[in-house]
């Protein structure tokens, strides 16, 4: 369990046994990474778990070894830095060697290496390679379970970038296609990797793109779903937008979290994966937030 707090600087880690008699979780233990800087929302953890990548309010990403077993368990090894701009967002190639931050305000998606035993460990090896598409404001990105595959939403451009991330193929870390979606908020991939889902906040929905290059209709949106109106409290004709998803391991089921800032409510969404090309609406779950959490009249 990773919990970041930007006001206090602090991150707090600790494996968690199944404590199924309470139900409960244990106060994790914490340290303060930074004293000049705060830490910002990013973060990844790595595949085997032994690495926490998170960001800074400036530009900087610290490394965190989050290994049990490490004599610097709990401890900032190293730090990444480019510039004043901080990271959006942060995804981990499954391979554990490389991370990608995208830096919205500087128009580019970072390459850092994070392999212990490279000579380049905690750097900026450089960016994306912006020849085929030059990035406009980068934010949402999903990396492909086999590694090959990053996709990035350019937001300002209503595009989600392909990037070739295939470790030693000749475009590696190189923007090589464009699929055209608007009012991205979040995209994920499905676990084996044919498709992603993407929700779109403005149109109150998510939308499947086949991510399979050797289908007939690769790059291609393939689904739409309109999330309904909550039932909780009835709101007619009422949507919310969508603003984040997660994929269950075995790919049956997502849950969607969605934003209604008007109200001050949040929902998260049960979808059922029927295939991995189709999303059907099961039921949602209502979360009331600060003070004006009580159903409107």
């Amino acid at each position: 369990s990773v919990l970041g707090d930007e006001a206090s600087n602090i991150v707090s880690i600790e494996v968690l046994p199944t404590l199924l008699e309470t139900q409960l979780l244990r106060s994790a233990s914490s340290t303060q990474l930074y004293t000049d800087k705060n830490l910002g929302a990013a973060m990844a953890m790595s595949p085997t778990s032994d690495q926490l990548v998170i960001s800074t309010d400036v530009g900087t990403v610290a490394i965190v070894d989050t290994d049990p077993n490490s004599p610097s368990f709990n401890q900032r090894v190293a730090e990444a830095s480019w510039g004043a701009d901080p990271a959006y967002d942060i995804v981990i190639r499954p391979d554990g060697k490389r991370a990608y931050a995208s830096v919205p305000a500087d128009n580019s998606v970072k390459v850092i290496d994070i392999d212990p035993s490279s000579p380049g460990y905690g750097t900026v090896i450089g960016d994306v390679s912006t020849v085929f598409w030059v990035f406009n404001s980068p934010q949402e990105m999903a990396m492909s379970p086999d590694g090959e595959m990053l996709l990035v939403n350019d937001a300002s451009s209503a595009v989600i970038l392909h990037v070739n991330t295939y470790a030693g193929g000749p475009s590696e870390n190189a923007v090589v296609d464009t699929f055209h979606v608007n009012a991205v908020t979040d995209i994920v991939f499905n676990p084996d990797g044919s498709h992603a889902y993407a929700t779109l906040g403005g149109a109150h929905s998510l939308t499947v793109l086949d991510v399979d290059s050797t289908s007939a209709s690769f790059g291609q949106r393939v689904h739409t779903l309109l999330l309904p109106s909550p039932e909780v409290p009835p709101l007619p004709d009422f949507r919310n937008q969508p603003m984040s998803i997660s994929v269950v391991p075995d790919g049956s089921h997502c849950f969607v979290l969605t934003n209604d800032e008007v109200n001050d409510y949040h929902y998260v969404y049960l979808l059922e994966v029927d295939r991995p090309d189709t999303l059907l609406y099961t039921k949602e779950h209502t979360y009331g937030f600060g003070i004006s959490a009580a159903p409107p009249t």
